[in-house]
């Protein structure tokens, strides 16, 4: 019988110390490396980190022989085959494009991707060119809500997709999620328009990024589907996520974080799923990566993914900025999020 491969994983960028997987821009580290510990392929080797306190507190947590203030040299010497990508948008870029010159073969980032639509092409670019694996951790696609809506959606038990209603905090942080939940319950169909209008009024600033108060964006896709989001304060209608068939309709979010109730002929009343049993969403992204690279099939968290929800965001940007409809596939490179006085 052969012998597993045992993947040597890095971590760049640990977060305070004391920090909790889920914290916006302090803990998510953690939950990466909790997804590790539960693949018995894969092994952390490294951390690095600009405070090497920091990384000390880590490895006290969670393993990880090696520690680095300079995340190159980390690279260098250590050649690990999996990068975890855990600081702010606006270092995603070095980072990502330095590990796809090493020759890294598994790279996986921290969402959102950049706060530049420029940024995030080099990326795309930078990975296409060197043949290896970057993924952007969209990790919604593997918790199970999610799955289990789509599920809905194939078997037909909904009717052929129609619209879909999401709401959330913002279009940069949270959005680019449920931008990426767009594609990934309408089979990945390619966008054609956006439509946005915002107010910064109010807004909140994450990762050094300020943001809006108040929006609505609407995107058309090619096959005729219609999607609506509403972001900032005050969205809250009862369900995160209202997904319309020809049939029936479903709900993630309005009973519950984890829950799912849905609608359709036959039924006097909505069948609710509640999932208090799940499997880690990190661990099943990280699994499916290294399974994408032993077998070449792309992962479903992968770059050519990502660019998608990541061309809604900073298209959405710009159609509140012009105050116009734009026309997709973004052509514009010079496009970022700012709001003009």
């Amino acid at each position: 019988m052969a012998e597993t491969k045992v993947y040597r994983a890095a971590i760049i960028g640990c977060g305070r110390p004391g920090g909790k997987a889920g914290a916006t821009g302090a803990g998510i580290s953690h939950a990466h490396a909790n997804a590790y510990k539960q693949l018995p392929n894969v092994e952390l080797v490294a951390l690095a980190d600009i405070v090497q306190e920091n990384a000390e507190a880590f490895r006290e947590m969670h393993g990880g022989d090696a520690i680095f203030t300079d995340y190159h040299e980390m690279i260098a010497e250590v050649r690990p085959d999996i990068v975890s990508i855990c600081t702010w948008p606006a270092l995603h870029e070095p980072m990502v494009i330095a590990c796809a010159a090493a020759g890294v073969p598994m790279t996986l980032s921290e969402k959102p991707m950049s706060p530049t639509w420029a940024a995030a092409k080099r990326m795309q670019a930078a990975a296409e060119d060197a043949g290896t694996i970057v993924c952007f951790n969209h990790q919604r696609r593997f918790d199970a809500p999610y799955v289990r809506l789509r599920e809905l959606l194939r078997d037909g038990r909904l009717g052929a997709l129609k619209r879909m209603e999401f709401q959330t905090d913002n279009l940069f942080d949270w959005g680019t999620h449920w931008f990426d939940m767009m594609h990934f319950f309408n089979e990945e169909t390619p966008a054609t328009s956006i439509l946005c209008g915002s107010d910064p009024t109010g807004g909140p600033s994450y990762f050094g990024v300020t943001m809006e108060g108040a929006g609505v964006t609407t995107v058309l896709f090619g096959n005729g589907v219609r999607a609506v989001m509403l972001t900032g304060n005050g969205t809250e209608w009862g369900a995160q996520i209202r997904v319309w068939g020809e049939l029936g309709v479903a709900e993630i979010g309005a009973t519950g974080w984890d829950s799912l109730r849905w609608w359709a002929p036959g039924q006097s009343d909505w069948v609710t799923e509640t999932f208090t049993e799940k499997p880690d969403a990190f661990a099943a992204a990280v699994a499916n990566m290294i399974e994408g690279f032993e077998t070449g099939a792309e992962p479903e968290l992968s770059i050519h993914k990502s660019i998608r929800a990541t061309e809604l965001v900073f298209g959405a940007y710009e159609s509140a900025r012009t105050s116009r409809k734009l026309e997709l596939p973004l052509t514009a490179e010079d496009v970022a999020i700012r709001f003009e006085a």
